[in-house]
């Protein structure tokens, strides 16, 4: 079975995902594409984890500056539960 001109090399994410999944869906062997599928998903969740850290961190910094839960919770645009959960997420994670 040949393979389809550029298959190896994905296109740059910094062009877009829509170009990323077009190229990541035509990878001919399904056992490969599963292989990069499950390799995209892990780099982009490790930077999910992080990003989420550094968003619940903030929440936990604006809260501890002397703003209300209810009052931080309108401003970003969260139920005043989700503003506690993402405060208490940072410290558990801070500890």
């Amino acid at each position: 079975m040949a393979k389809k001109k550029g298959a190896d090399k994905p296109p740059s994410t910094s062009k877009g995902t829509k170009a990323f999944l077009a190229w990541l869906s035509e990878i001919p062997d399904p056992h490969e594409r599963y292989r990069r599928a499950t390799a995209e998903l892990e780099k982009h969740q490790e930077a999910i984890v992080q990003i989420s850290l550094v968003r619940a961190q903030a929440a936990a910094e604006a809260y501890e500056s002397g703003e209300s839960v209810r009052a931080l919770a309108e401003r970003l645009g969260l139920s005043p539960s989700r503003a506690h959960q993402l405060i208490q997420d940072a410290n558990a994670r801070s500890r």
